[in-house]
């Protein structure tokens, strides 16, 4: 986004690049709840709730991605769309971390 804020890309290259990670972040989602699915429900009396949460969150962060697909799309600020675009990938940066203390950590994993 920085780079369309100083120039230095057009919409269309961002936007092409909000797709391509859009499609890898769809990717992971889609190994995630595969690999993952069969084993999270069976590792405690928490693992339903939790594998649920996981496809939950999953579908969440796929609508806000979208959604800020359209934002960097037609905003006529790149400054606007960068804003709202950090806030976006914080909270993905968010998810991946409440995932790995959630699903992965020592608690779970004994």
């Amino acid at each position: 986004m920085q780079h369309w804020v100083h120039g230095e890309a057009t919409r269309t290259e961002v936007r092409n690049w909000l797709i391509a990670l859009s499609v890898a972040l769809q990717d992971h989602n889609h190994n995630e709840e595969r690999l993952l699915g069969g084993i999270i429900p069976a590792i405690d009396e928490l693992g339903a709730p939790r594998a649920s949460e996981m496809t939950d969150r999953h579908v969440e962060e796929h609508h806000e991605l979208y959604g800020a697909l359209v934002v960097a799309s037609d905003s006529p600020a790149a400054e606007t769309a960068a804003t709202l675009l950090e806030l976006l990938f914080g909270r993905v940066l968010d998810h991946m971390a409440h995932e790995e203390a959630a699903f992965l950590g020592r608690d779970v994993q004994r």
